[in-house]
């Protein structure tokens, strides 16, 4: 679960874009470095409506641990700690401070999802029946917490609540598919391997419809990354000459292209409740 770099050359080849539905002007940013425990790297990955920032960095040891970031003191950094020795990432944040991620385990030979708050720690959400490894990509404000689980070639959706514990997102195997986002609704969005296609397929998912697949911009795949509490989801498809392009869907209007800022790529990767979409182009 070591995670690699991005090189600088890709860094700079990349633009942030904020698309603001409602057409007012996109507010201006100061840019902060939240530094780190000690090494060279640290990444904030996701932030809460009350500015909970939580993410990794590398401490003296060059281990990465999950933390959570303070915004407004540099290095006021909070280590979240681990599920075994070395390594855990935290992935989400809600707004009640409860964090989810993947942790390695104290075997070491496998990483589990975690919940984390203040009170418990960090709590070990296992792994689906018969899974090495599993990992939580998002959470909602009840604590309702979804991710993946599987070995090593092969993920399976789950979710988790602190009544039910972990089970798969639909009854049984459901083959190589990844929950990337949950809103307080219960809706989920993510991925599906569809082997017809050699491709993924963004998905929605609720307790009454099941796995509905998003489609496409007119070509090969998709990907849903994010959800908002109004069911407005985002995230990236293909256009019939197989550029990737960031889309915005909801129930009424279906899939719309966000465009690129000029080149031929973009990428939806977060939206609020008052449909603001963030990404890259």
């Amino acid at each position: 679960m070591k995670r690699q770099n991005i090189t600088p050359i890709v860094i700079a080849s990349i633009s942030l874009f904020l698309v603001n539905l409602t057409f007012a002007a996109p507010p201006r940013y100061e840019i902060i470095d939240l530094g780190t425990l000690g090494g060279d790297d640290s990444s904030a990955d996701c932030i809460s409506n009350n500015e909970g920032i939580v993410g990794y960095s590398e401490n003296s040891l060059f281990h990465e641990r999950a933390v959570s970031f303070d915004p407004t003191v540099k290095s006021n950094i909070t280590n979240l700690g681990t599920l075994g020795v070395r390594y855990s990432d935290a992935r989400a944040i809600n707004n009640v401070g409860q964090v989810a991620g993947w942790s390695d385990t104290v075997e070491g030979l496998s990483s589990h999802a975690y919940l984390w708050d203040p009170i418990n720690g960090m709590v070990d959400l296992g792994a689906l029946p018969g899974m090495e490894c599993s990992c939580a990509s998002a959470l909602n404000d009840f604590g309702v917490v979804v991710g993946s689980s599987g070995h090593c070639d092969d993920d399976n959706a789950f979710i988790w609540d602190c009544i039910n514990g972990m089970h798969y997102l639909e009854e049984g195997p459901s083959g190589d598919n990844a929950p990337t986002g949950i809103n307080n609704a219960g809706q989920v969005v993510g991925w599906v391997w569809r082997s017809d296609i050699h491709g993924t397929s963004a998905f929605l998912w609720d307790s009454d419809s099941g796995v509905v697949e998003l489609g496409t911009l007119g070509g090969r795949a998709s990907c849903a990354i994010a959800i908002n509490n109004a069911g407005q989801v985002v995230g990236w498809a293909d256009t019939p000459s197989m550029a990737e392009h960031a889309f915005i869907w909801d129930s009424i209007n279906g899939m719309r292209d966000l465009g690129t800022l000029g080149g031929s790529i973009s990428m939806a990767s977060g939206i609020n409740n008052h449909g603001q979409v963030v990404g890259r182009s």
